[in-house]
């Protein structure tokens, strides 16, 4: 039987885990799911977020992959997980600044992340670094209709600095997985120890080593 206790704790290795991650999945939505995802999508747009050029979008989920993507997150975590953030980015062409997604880990709820691809038209990979040594980092290209599953609480990630050519574009969405008691977590000053606790991550020498890559180093 799975625990139902919240034990979680930022950068805290492979424990609970079933599975090794990152792995991909290919062809993870079927075609009329992908129908049904673009209409969730655009049923959202009245959340949309414009950040540096790049759209962000919450949406609600269709049923059949909210259940896809929570029966993936419970065999690879041996936690009860619910399906909790769901978000459509748009990364395309800005013309006044290259796109940036720097070196970071997620907050304390994500503890699985799909990241999936619902369309391209470049290979702009997401570098993720390993669960039990963050000092060891590679590059995973996301093809149309494939996913990526990592934990982005346990492992730092981030996509190379690009400058996009008008034309290009690539949208990601980001189906994030958390313990069914997380809500633990959700006190008052939440939102000040979450910023606390990311002032202190900052300092840890894994995510100084993922800048340092992200900066013009040398990958793993």
């Amino acid at each position: 039987m799975k625990k139902s206790a919240f034990e979680y704790k930022y950068l805290n290795g492979s424990k609970n885990f079933k599975k090794q991650v990152p792995f991909y999945i290919d062809n993870f939505l079927t075609n009329q799911e992908i129908v049904d995802l673009k209409k969730a999508i655009l049923d959202g747009k009245d959340t949309s977020v414009n950040k540096n050029g790049t759209d962000y979008v919450n949406f609600i989920c269709p049923d059949s992959i909210e259940k896809k993507s929570t029966e993936i997150g419970n065999d690879v975590y041996d936690l009860e997980l619910k399906l909790l953030h769901k978000s459509y980015i748009a990364y395309k062409y800005n013309s006044e600044q290259e796109t940036i997604l720097s070196p970071h880990i997620d907050n304390t709820e994500n503890i699985i992340t799909i990241d999936y691809c619902l369309d391209t038209n470049i290979d702009w990979p997401i570098t993720i670094c390993d669960i039990d040594n963050n000092f060891d980092c590679n590059d995973f290209s996301i093809r149309p209709n494939q996913a990526l599953v990592f934990s982005g609480i346990n492992q730092v990630h981030w996509r190379p600095k690009r400058i996009f050519s008008e034309g290009e574009f690539c949208d990601i969405v980001v189906l994030s997985l958390s313990s069914i008691e997380a809500d633990i977590e959700k006190d008052n000053n939440s939102k000040v120890n979450h910023v606390l606790k990311y002032l202190e991550i900052n300092k840890r020498p894994e995510i100084i080593d993922a800048f340092k890559k992200y900066n013009g180093g040398s990958l793993g």
